[in-house]
């Protein structure tokens, strides 16, 4: 594998991957993830080179004290990793919505610990001043609630800048796409509660400051679909009443930029 990564970094010996025609255990547009065996997965990316980034970042976060997946290989375009076995901290959510409060201060934990590790020198900084590492898809969706707590997966978006974009990224795909499995009744009220709890650990003016550079990211993805697209455009249309309103005072609810991105009050946890 080259300078990217040394085999003593490894977990433990690899194995061989899943036939072609097994079926995905998850699935989504950048990557799939197969089933070994009861203690390994191989997620399966679309470059070898994407492979080797991800399981080098994930290496380098275990090492550091971030719960991620152990890393036992990269073959070609797959990661062989530790199975996690447990569901995502989004569908805990969707299963009971009392333990909203509780499972945004852990991803609130999340962020703290990633961004307290010290900065890899050999991560791009893709133009922004490299305080932290940033995971930049910290959502629910990425999170898994295994024996040992919370593990962060999905590591695709990997890299450094300031704290606050990373919170303004989750911010954002909460906002949009992180509560799709709610109803259309429940949607409000539980990002509110959600991002309440979530950003009140946070400086939340150097939060909405980052966010014009968070919409900026999602319109760069090119996964991104038409609605998602038109959903993030509609926000970032409305970001300049936001980024006008005064920290730390009660956030007024009902304008359209707060329909949108689901604008906290944050006096209310």
């Amino acid at each position: 594998m080259g300078e990217l990564m040394t085999r003593d970094l490894l977990a433990g010996p690899g194995e061989v991957a899943p036939r072609p025609s097994a079926s995905p255990l998850t699935g989504g547009r950048d990557a799939q993830v197969w089933r070994v065996d009861e203690q390994r997965v191989v997620r399966r990316l679309a470059r070898a080179a994407d492979a080797e980034f991800e399981a080098r970042v994930m290496i380098y976060a275990h090492s550091h004290g971030v719960p991620t997946p152990r890393v036992h290989d990269v073959t070609g375009c797959d990661i062989q990793m530790e199975y996690v076995p447990g569901v995502s901290m989004l569908d805990a959510l969707v299963q009971d919505p009392r333990t909203f409060v509780n499972h945004a201060r852990a991803l609130a934990d999340l962020h703290e610990r990633l961004h307290s590790i010290e900065v890899p020198s050999w991560l791009p900084a893709g133009g922004y001043p490299a305080t932290a590492l940033l995971h930049l898809d910290l959502q629910p969706g990425n999170v898994l609630l295994g024996e040992r707590g919370p593990v962060l997966i999905d590591w695709s978006n990997a890299s450094v800048g300031p704290p606050s974009l990373d919170v303004a990224v989750t911010w954002l795909s909460i906002a949009l796409k992180g509560t799709g499995q709610l109803g259309a009744s429940q949607l409000h009220d539980a990002r509110q509660t959600f991002l309440a709890a979530f950003l009140r650990r946070f400086d939340r003016a150097a939060v909405v400051r980052e966010l014009s550079r968070g919409v900026a990211f999602l319109l760069a993805d090119p996964l991104i679909t038409d609605e998602e697209r038109r959903a993030v455009v509609a926000v970032r249309d409305d970001l300049q009443q936001l980024e006008g309103r005064i920290p730390g005072r009660r956030w007024a609810r009902g304008g359209a930029s707060d329909a949108r991105i689901g604008c906290p009050d944050v006096e209310d946890c």
